[in-house]
């Protein structure tokens, strides 16, 4: 009998050995996932954070605004601090670690130094030579790290020991309807959400007339079927519906308020290119105009998966308003509307009676310089603070790039700066 016994115990401690050994190898494989996701956490956090203080740094340059220029070198001053913070979780030698600490310390020193002055007067030219040397410094720190977060993304966190992969030497930043990056966020973080949506009717409709209205959003396109889909609560109700054309789903939110279009979007989307761009922003500005949005301007586009993608401010007497932004997605073969996104139109859009500007065009041209404007300054209504301001829209080059510049129409002081992004297909603003 105990014979029997003898071998039968040895199976059960081998079985639970395994059991053990098997349990401790998935715990050591999940705490290494863990550790290499938060590394690279980390480091895209690092990436970004450079990327962003590139940006800051460009704008700078372009300001004439003593109060602006103070609060984009706050902004290069907390993004270094922030920056470092990340640095300090990533398991890297001094080696690799001392060239990016020792830029964002001299960085954030001259930030602060030239801090105090800007209360007073605007950038001097000795202190714009010095940021235009750390810009430049800034701009290959910030490839060298993209060209990391790359690499680590492809490899794991092997790579964290490798110092190669950082820099060596010294050197003294999808909802596709919403990718466009247009200028629906000016505002800064401290803005409060509008308390109600004033462009939509008092009135509330029931789904059956919503389930009709939603039907008109497709145009000519043969319906084959509606449907219901899961509704949306939130500042803005909506009934949703799946429309069932010919040969995609569009999925649809009408409003309760007045029946209102909020949002659709195409089920699938990989439709052949065979209409020009043109014809593709043509054909949303007619859309626009069939369904009561009025006269609008395209600010920025892009396009995939055989869809344009563009994003429209409406018109006012001829004054861009960037509060009520519409993004609509144009199939590129049919030429049909298949998207659409309206929920900052029907937040903001109302009577308006803008004020007549203090600031000429001329004035605006001449606080740029005529020298570095691609195209005629252009009021519009921009989201600040709480509140619109219409302002002077300049478009001015710099560096091969080009900056949206934005001055109060009132007061001629520069209220913000937008860097043009151009996309493989397209472009965005930041």
């Amino acid at each position: 009998m105990r014979k029997h016994l003898l071998p039968a115990a040895l199976s059960l401690l081998l079985l639970i050995t395994a059991a053990f050994a098997a349990l401790q190898t998935d715990r050591l494989n999940r705490a290494h996932r863990t550790l290499e996701e938060t590394y690279l956490s980390a480091l895209n956090a690092s990436a970004e954070g450079l990327q962003q203080l590139t940006l800051t740094l460009e704008k700078l340059l372009m300001s004439q605004d003593a109060a602006q220029q103070a609060a984009l070198i706050h902004a290069v001053s907390q993004t270094s601090g922030e920056v470092r913070h990340c640095l300090a979780s990533l398991p890297l030698s001094h080696r690799a670690m001392a060239p990016t600490l020792a830029f964002l310390t001299a960085l954030t020193s001259s930030a602060d130094q030239l801090l105090p002055s800007l209360m007073e007067q605007p950038l001097q030219e000795e202190a714009r030579q010095e940021l235009s040397t750390r810009l430049a410094a800034c701009t290959r720190l910030s490839g060298q790290w993209a060209l990391a977060r790359r690499a680590m993304a492809e490899n794991g966190a092997t790579l964290l020991s490798n110092t190669s992969v950082f820099i060596e030497e010294p050197s003294p930043q999808r909802n596709p309807l919403e990718s466009i990056g247009a200028l629906d966020d000016l505002t800064d973080a401290g803005e409060a959400a509008a308390p109600m949506a004033r462009g939509l009717p008092s009135n509330q409709v029931t789904r059956e007339e919503a389930r009709a209205l939603a039907r008109t959003l497709a145009d000519d396109q043969q319906i084959i079927s509606v449907s219901d889909a899961p509704d949306t609560t939130g500042a803005m109700p909506a009934y949703g519906f799946a429309l069932q054309t010919e040969d995609v789903q569009l999925n649809v939110e009408m409003t309760v308020s007045g029946g209102r279009p909020l949002w659709m979007m195409p089920e699938t989307a990989a439709f052949a290119v065979t209409r020009a761009p043109e014809e593709c922003e043509a054909a949303a500005l007619r859309y626009l105009e069939r369904h009561g949005f009025g006269p609008a301007e395209a600010v920025h586009r892009q396009s995939y998966d055989g869809l344009y993608v563009v994003t429209l401010a409406p018109l006012l007497d001829g004054v861009l308003l960037y509060p009520d932004l519409i993004t609509l997605q144009v199939r590129m073969d049919t030429l049909a509307v298949v998207g659409l996104e309206a929920r900052s139109y029907w937040q903001n859009h109302g009577s308006r009676s803008l004020p007549q500007p203090s600031v000429t065009a001329e004035q605006a041209r001449a606080w740029a310089g005529e020298d570095i404007l691609t195209e005629e300054p252009r009021l519009c209504l921009i989201p600040w603070q709480g509140e619109e301001r219409l302002c002077w829209q300049l478009a001015a080059a710099s560096g091969g790039d080009t900056y949206l510049i934005y001055l109060d129409s009132h007061t001629g002081r520069e209220v913000t700066i937008r860097k043009l992004i151009p996309l493989e297909n397209g472009d965005t603003a930041a």
